[in-house]
C-alpha cells in the first residue's frame, strides 16, 4: 500500500516541509474512501498532491474474504 501510495506522490524537495497527514478508508474491494487532510502540512499544494497520490492509488487489491468491514488508515 506504501509503495503505491508513494510511487504516485512526488513529495517536495525542499527537507524542511513538514509532510501532511492524509486520513482514507479502505473498504473491502480496495476502493479508498473518506480522503480527508488529519494535518496539513501548512502549504496547500503539497496536501493536495498527498491528497491525489491516495486518490490514484484506488484500487488497492481487495481485502482478504474473511475480512469483514473497512480498514482506516493515514498516510505521511
Amino acid at each position: 500500500m506504501l509503495a503505491t501510495i508513494g510511487a504516485n506522490w512526488f513529495k517536495p524537495t525542499d527537507q524542511t516541509v513538514t509532510p501532511p497527514v492524509i486520513f482514507f478508508r479502505i473498504n473491502q474491494d480496495g476502493s479508498i474512501a473518506d480522503v480527508r487532510i488529519e494535518r496539513s502540512s501548512g502549504l496547500p499544494f503539497v496536501d493536495r498532491a498527498a491528497q491525489r497520490a491516495v486518490l490514484a492509488s484506488s484500487p488497492l487489491p481487495p481485502l482478504p474474504a474473511d475480512f469483514h468491514g473497512r480498514v482506516s488508515s493515514a498516510f505521511i
